[in-house]
């Protein structure tokens, strides 16, 4: 049997998670300003589908890769704990609706979470890893991590169309677009 291929990247392992990182800020920023209940819960919805995936993607391949780097074990322990605090947030904001008095500000400090660990890695770990693995690890580690991320989603598209929000909300009417 063949194996599966994930689509082709030019981006390397450290490239990757940058673009994942701006993506979901867009995407939180995008939340803050939605008016409308329905949009607001889509784009919940989808934020955690995507900050999920991404965790675990970090967590079943960048992370065990790194670990060897000098003094990248405390960071990635340290890593790893920021992603149990943020799943635990995820799986409360599934189970809830915008009407929920607590849907806005568990969001709310559902990005304030990720914001701080975006902000670690790429001030203290991506720097490190980009200068502790070189070119070709990274671009392996790319590939294994769209791979990863091809089959997490079941074989489903994998390219930035993927990330960005479903629909949006007119900035004028309120009213949701294609």
């Amino acid at each position: 049997m063949p194996a599966e291929k994930a689509p082709r990247t030019s981006l390397d392992a450290v490239a990757l998670l940058e673009r994942d990182h701006d993506q979901l800020k867009l995407l939180f920023k995008e939340f803050e300003k939605a008016k409308q209940p329905q949009f607001k819960l889509e784009l919940a919805r989808h934020i955690c589908e995507k900050l999920g995936l991404h965790a675990e993607v970090e967590e079943q391949t960048f992370y065990p890769a790194i670990k060897a780097i000098p003094k990248m074990r405390d960071i990635v322990l340290e890593s790893l704990e920021e992603h149990r605090q943020i799943k635990a947030l995820i799986a409360e904001v599934a189970g809830m609706e915008p009407s929920d008095l607590t849907f806005a500000p568990k969001m709310k400090v559902l990005g304030e979470d990720f914001g701080r660990h975006v902000q670690d890695e790429e001030s203290e770990m991506l720097p490190r890893v980009r200068n502790g693995l070189g070119k070709k690890k990274l671009l392996e580690l790319a590939h294994e991590m769209k791979l990863l991320t091809h089959t997490l989603k079941g074989g489903a598209a994998t390219g930035p169309e993927r990330i960005t929000e479903p629909v949006r909300e007119s900035r004028t009417t309120g009213k949701q677009k294609a």
